[in-house]
This record gives structure tokens, sequence and C-alpha cells, in this order.
């Protein structure tokens, strides 16, 4: 009998190839930047979604992502073709989709910080800039590695009020495995992590 064997699929991440579309629709939100790339500046009213695909040589992924009444909502859904599942097809791909309110909120001074997205860049990347109630900026970017299976959300924080404020970064730490008898090679393992995590004060201007 053939033993099952266990594949491993941690994030961290370098680089990607991406595409996205532009119909008429998007193209009122949408504009180019001189510098490269395009731009969406949000408004207060604004309750809209777009996507993105953004592929590797061995991950592949779809961000949906958008406002929904002011705030910021995401998700991504990975996609492994290297690592099959049964039935052995054309679908027969690993994948998991995450959704962005699944784990724990940033805090600033004990409050959960919601975000309230200001712009969306894509430049090979997507950069989501928000600002929160509390004056304190959140610029999340996200892209795939261009050679490993794995996927990156980078989160940065600036304190733009007039006061030190205490930022807690939440720590995650995330293991899913699959069903041995669902996969060509066994079970598999989809780990998701955060790099950094405790409590930073940051004084005004200060960032993370």
């Amino acid at each position: 009998m053939r033993k099952p064997l266990t594949k491993a699929v941690a994030l961290i991440v370098l680089g990607l190839f991406c595409f996205f579309p532009l119909t008429g629709q998007e193209a009122n939100r949408w504009y180019m930047i001189p510098e490269g790339g395009i731009q969406w500046n949000t408004k207060k009213i604004d309750s809209h979604m777009d996507h993105i695909e953004m592929s590797g040589f061995q991950l592949s992924s779809i961000l949906h992502y958008g406002v929904q009444a002011g705030k910021l909502d995401y998700s991504v859904h990975l996609v492994f073709p290297m690592l099959r599942t049964l039935p052995n097809n054309t679908h027969g791909s690993l994948a998991h989709t995450f959704d962005g309110k699944e784990w724990p909120k940033l805090k600033a001074d004990g409050n959960d910080l919601f975000e309230y997205p200001q712009n969306f860049f894509i430049n090979g990347y997507l950069e989501v800039t928000s600002i929160t109630k509390l004056k304190i900026e959140i610029k999340r970017t996200f892209y795939p590695s261009t050679d490993q299976a794995v996927f990156m959300e980078k989160v940065s924080v600036k304190n733009h009020s007039s006061q030190e404020v205490e930022i807690e970064l939440p720590n995650i730490d995330e293991v899913i495995t699959t069903d041995a008898s669902q996969g060509v090679e066994g079970s598999y393992v989809i780990a998701v992590a955060s790099s950094s995590n405790g409590r930073v004060v940051l004084a005004p201007n200060d960032s993370l």
C-alpha cells in the first residue's frame, strides 16, 4: 500500500505575474499613474467589489477586494496546480479560500481598527491604503511568489494622530490539513502565519 505523503505550503513571498480586466464601469474608477500602475481613489459612499488574478509558477491567486459600506472587504482564493487532488482532472488542484474577516484585527490602545480604504493601487501587486477613525493608516500589499507555492500579505501601520498609540499585532498561526484520501499524494498542509506579533508603541508620525 502506498503511504500517503504530506506536503507543506507556507506563506512568505518575493514577486509575481499578474493581469487584470478593465471594463467600462471600472474605467470610471481607475486611472493611470504617470510613474506606472493604476489607482482607484474611493469615496465615502462607495460599495464596490473587484478582483485580480496573480500567479507564479507554483501558485495562482484570485484576490477579491473592495469597499462595503465604506469598510475594507477582501478574500483570497489560492490554487496550487502542482498539488493534485482526486479526481485528477482539469479541476483537480488543491484550492482554498481565506476570508480577511476570519483573523483577529489590528488594535490600537485595545480597540479594534476598522479600515476605511482611501485608494487601491495596482502595479504588479495590489496595495490598499486605509485610514481608521483613530487616524491610524494601514497599508496592505498582496502578491504571490514567482517560484514558490506561497502568497504574501504585507501590512504596514502609521500613526497620523497627535498622540502616542499602542498598536497590537495579532498572532496568526493556522494549519489546515487536507483529507489524505482526497489527494493524489496523500494529505496536504496549508500553513498561515504572521511574521510579527505583540504590542508596539508608535509616536506621532511613526510607522512600522
